[in-house]
């Protein structure tokens, strides 16, 4: 039996489409009783983390919903061996083998649940019977592992090692020599520096503390916005923090050495605060607090370099990043079921 299957012959014996919480999470609601019964259908194959992660969140939405605890999540899986760690928990959780067409119901899990059981093994036949599912703007999971923002990671990563075995990154010389921005330079016609500067840090220091920001803001802003998106946003950011850096270096006659992915990482920080503020900090996916973790994260790896990346870059990246998201983002709109 496939999810679509189970969704109908929920339908066919009478729940009620309850609503579409995730991309793969669908709400099915018990005809009326004495208590409301809910039955969450999921699927999903390789990131069990996320669908633990918004397991809690959706269960303590519905509970607030629909006053009641009686939740059951239906996983469709074919790796319900990699899934088993979801049924060790407080929520109730079965799990089906759509390989073997088998329903498990592990040690600690409520081996009935209403009448879904029964729903589970009768056969299906109710293709006529459509699954309503709501238009809404579904959140998107990027793969844990091969994603934008690991890829950004990488690319700075080795770049740096690149560098540090060919000499030394704290020297302003050598950075200038390998594509730092530096207004002189720059004055020469040699703007592919506010491009290479972006992938350029002063020490390790400098860049763990960008690439650490990154991680923790970046998988967020691209799981909403979307891998297309994404790439775009913290390249745009980076550029416009590295023209704005310019254009003050100029204006008060400075020849500093700028480097660092600082004004990348600002324009994904002030994007994410678009969302945040769009959603009313509503989103499973991000939450405000990891906003002020990043803002704090990038502008503390800038000071920690001897030269560091200017505060021009710093807030020019935070205010392209939240003006590119504003134009890119417009936030989750749902219709009610």
């Amino acid at each position: 039996m496939r999810a679509n299957d189970f969704q109908r012959n929920l339908l066919a014996n009478g729940y009620l489409a309850g609503g579409q919480e995730t991309q793969n999470m669908f709400v099915f609601v018990s005809p009326m009783s004495m208590e409301r019964h809910l039955v969450v259908t999921i699927e999903e194959d390789f990131d069990f983390a996320g669908v633990h992660r918004d397991i809690a969140f959706v269960f303590g939405d519905l509970v607030n919903k629909y006053q009641t605890d009686k939740i059951l999540f239906v996983l469709f899986t074919q790796n319900t061996m990699g899934a088993e760690g979801l049924t060790r928990n407080h929520f109730r959780c079965w799990l089906y083998n759509t390989s073997y067409d088998q329903l498990e119901v592990h040690p600690g899990q409520p081996p009935m649940f209403y009448n879904v059981r029964a729903i589970l093994t009768q056969q299906y036949g109710y293709s006529s019977v459509p699954v309503r599912k709501p238009k809404l703007t579904p959140i998107r999971r990027i793969h844990p592992v091969f994603n934008f923002t690991n890829l950004f990671i990488l690319i700075n990563l080795g770049i740096h090692i690149f560098l540090s075995i060919k000499g030394d990154t704290s020297d302003g010389e050598f950075l200038i020599d390998n594509g730092a921005i530096y207004i002189e330079k720059l004055q020469e016609g040699e703007l592919y520096r506010i491009f290479t500067s972006m992938f350029m840090h002063f020490d390790w220091m400098h860049l763990i503390g960008n690439m650490f920001a990154l991680f923790l803001v970046g998988r967020n802003l691209e799981n909403m916005i979307g891998k297309v998106k994404f790439p775009i946003l913290y390249l745009t950011g980076g550029i416009g923090a590295g023209a704005i850096a310019v254009l003050y270096y100029t204006i008060t006659q400075q020849n500093i050495v700028c480097v660092g992915a600082s004004g990348a990482v600002y324009g994904v920080v002030g994007a994410l605060l678009w969302a945040v503020i769009i959603n009313k900090n509503r989103r499973r996916e991000m939450v405000l607090w990891q906003v002020i973790v990043g803002f704090v994260l990038t502008l503390g790896s800038g000071f920690a370099a001897e030269e560091g990346v200017s505060v021009s870059a710093h807030l020019g990246g935070f205010i392209c990043g939240f003006i590119i998201g504003l134009c890119m983002y417009r936030g989750a709109k749902k219709e009610k079921a």
